[in-house]
């Protein structure tokens, strides 16, 4: 049932949608005529809804072909550092424009790293975006580290820690926040905030990059979510670490073995 309703959302939503967004640009174009200031603000009102429908069934899709294993990786060389930099670069005009402190801290020169960059932006997008959106004031910090994978064996892992001053989260949401379409209402106005796939696509794209990723939060004093990804992994396996090694991912924290 849940493959039907993807492959329907995919050939009757999108298309479609695509169509409206297409002649509402026309529109506001003005490749069928000049409009008055009413016409243009409702037919940008329709643009901007459509494109969010848009945004929303490609991040379906996304979603699920990355629960499937569809998703295709590009690994290669990177430095981590560069990449932070330009993300909070990105989003640095968000966080002023909410009066809000967008600062980064890196442990080291240059994080050279082999990994996904569109995957691993993709995450960090999300992670400092939905930061921002939920802190109304103080700031928000991106760390990175490097913290030893086992002491079993060689090889670092890489820490992202994305960490903010909102609003915080109760703990009884916690364990929900990277479901699907879960959605929580800090602000308790009833308002929308997304369209709760961000945090799973994260979960998700995280995994296939072999890492792993928690969330931290008290309520009136912020949130931080922790990703421990590798820094070299061994690409030509299907995993980059020794099963036995899972439990020390996140420094200082004990797990159950299934």
């Amino acid at each position: 049932m849940k493959s039907s309703l993807v492959s329907s959302i995919n050939h009757d939503l999108r298309t479609p949608l695509s169509a409206i967004k297409g002649y509402t640009d026309l529109l506001l174009d003005g490749a069928y005529g000049a409009l008055s200031a009413e016409q243009g603000e409702a037919t940008q009102a329709i643009a901007s809804a459509t494109q969010r429908m848009i945004e929303i069934v490609n991040a379906l899709l996304d979603l699920r072909k990355l629960e499937k294993g569809r998703s295709t990786l590009a690994v290669g060389p990177l430095d981590l550092k560069q990449l932070v930099s330009e993300i909070c670069a990105e989003m640095s005009p968000l966080a002023k424009a909410k009066g809000l402190i967008l600062t980064k801290k890196v442990s080291q020169g240059s994080f050279p790293m082999t990994s996904d960059k569109r995957s691993l932006c993709r995450i960090l997008s999300n992670l400092v975006g939905n930061a921002i959106k939920f802190t109304e004031r103080g700031g928000v910090q991106v760390s990175v580290d490097s913290v030893a994978a086992s002491l079993r064996g060689p090889g670092n892992m890489v820490q992202i820690r994305v960490e903010d001053t909102g609003c915080g989260i109760e703990a009884r949401h916690l364990e929900r926040v990277f479901d699907p379409f879960y959605q929580v209402d800090p602000f308790g106005n009833n308002a929308t905030h997304g369209n709760g796939l961000g945090l799973a696509i994260c979960k998700q794209l995280v995994k296939l990059l072999k890492g792993r990723i928690k969330v931290e939060s008290k309520v009136g004093r912020g949130t931080a979510f922790t990703t421990v990804l590798p820094q070299h992994a061994d690409w030509t396996t299907g995993l980059s670490e020794p099963r036995e090694r899972e439990r020390a991912i996140f420094p200082g924290e004990r797990r159950a073995t299934k």
